[in-house]
C-alpha cells in the first residue's frame, strides 16, 4: 500500500493543501490505491527525521533546512524496499516510473512542456494569490497547532503579520486589476486547447492536476467575494481549470 502524508484541517474531508492536494490527485487519476496518515505542521520535521529523508529545501535565508509535505512511502511492490518520496513534482515523476501501466501523468514528450506551465502557473496564478490565502489558511483551514505553526513562521518570512498582507481599499482594486492581467499568461496558454479544459488532449496530465489543486485551494480558502471575480476572469478560465480535476479529488 502507498501512505500518502497530507496535513490534517477543520474543513470537509480535512485535505486543504495545494501541494498534498496535487499528489492525492495523481494517485487518484492514475487508479492507485493509497491511504492518507495527517501530520500536523510542527510534527513534519521529524516525520522527515523518522523516515531519513532530507529536507525538501531551505528557507529564504538559504541555510535554515525548510521541511514540507507531500511525502509517500510506497511499500506496495512486492520484493522491493519501501520507496520514499517527497514533493509533489518528484512523486508524480515517480508514480510514472513506478507504475508505467496506469494512465500517464506525463505522456511522451511532455514532460518539459508541464514544468514551463508550472512556472507560468506560479507566477500567473499562485504567487499573487498568497495575499489573500496566507491571512485566512490559519483561521479556515488548520487545527490549533498548525495554525499557530503557520502564522508564526509564514509572518517571520515576510517579516510582517498575515494580516498586514493583505492589500485593501483602491490598493485592493488596482491588485485585482493587474493579477488579471498576469493571468493573461494561463489563457494564452489554454487559448489553442480543444474545448480549453486539458493542455495536452482529451485527458488531463499532471500539470492539469496542479493548477487544479491550486484553483480549489483558493476556491475554498481565498473568500466567497474574491472568488466569484477572479473565477469570471478570462472567460471563465480559473472555473473551468477547477472543474476539470475535481472528479479526482475524492477526498478521505
Amino acid at each position: 500500500m502507498i501512505t500518502l502524508y497530507d496535513i490534517p484541517g477543520k474543513l470537509p474531508g480535512q485535505a486543504w493543501s495545494p501541494n498534498t492536494l496535487k499528489s492525492r490527485l495523481a494517485l487518484n487519476f492514475k487508479g492507485l490505491p493509497f491511504h492518507t496518515e495527517w501530520v500536523e505542521y510542527p510534527e513534519i520535521e521529524g516525520l522527515y527525521k523518522t523516515l531519513d529523508l532530507a529536507p525538501t529545501n531551505v528557507q529564504p535565508d538559504g541555510v535554515t533546512p525548510y521541511y514540507t509535505l507531500p511525502i509517500i512511502v510506497d511499500a506496495s511492490i512486492p520484493g522491493k524496499d519501501p520507496v520514499v518520496v517527497s514533493d509533489s513534482w518528484n512523486i508524480a515523476v515517480y508514480l510514472d516510473q513506478a507504475y508505467p501501466d496506469a494512465p500517464l501523468l506525463f505522456p511522451k514528450g511532455t514532460k518539459a512542456l508541464q514544468a514551463a506551465f508550472q512556472e507560468t502557473w506560479m507566477d500567473a496564478f499562485f504567487w499573487p494569490a498568497t495575499v489573500f490565502l496566507r491571512p485566512r489558511t490559519p483561521e479556515i483551514a488548520l487545527n490549533p497547532r498548525s495554525a499557530e505553526h503557520f502564522r508564526r513562521t509564514r509572518s517571520h518570512q515576510l517579516g510582517r503579520p498575515l494580516a498586514e498582507i493583505e492589500p485593501k481599499g483602491e490598493a485592493r482594486v488596482a491588485y485585482l486589476k493587474e493579477w488579471e492581467e498576469k493571468l493573461g499568461k494561463v489563457a494564452r496558454v489554454y487559448e489553442g486547447v480543444t474545448d480549453e479544459r486539458y493542455l495536452t488532449g482529451d485527458e488531463a496530465v499532471y500539470a492539469d492536476l496542479l493548477a487544479g489543486a491550486y484553483v480549489r485551494y483558493f476556491r475554498v480558502i481565498g473568500g466567497k467575494e474574491e472568488w466569484e471575480i477572479v473565477s469570471g476572469w478570462h472567460g471563465g478560465l480559473l472555473k473551468r481549470i477547477g472543474e476539470a480535476s475535481e472528479k479526482y479529488a475524492m477526498l478521505p
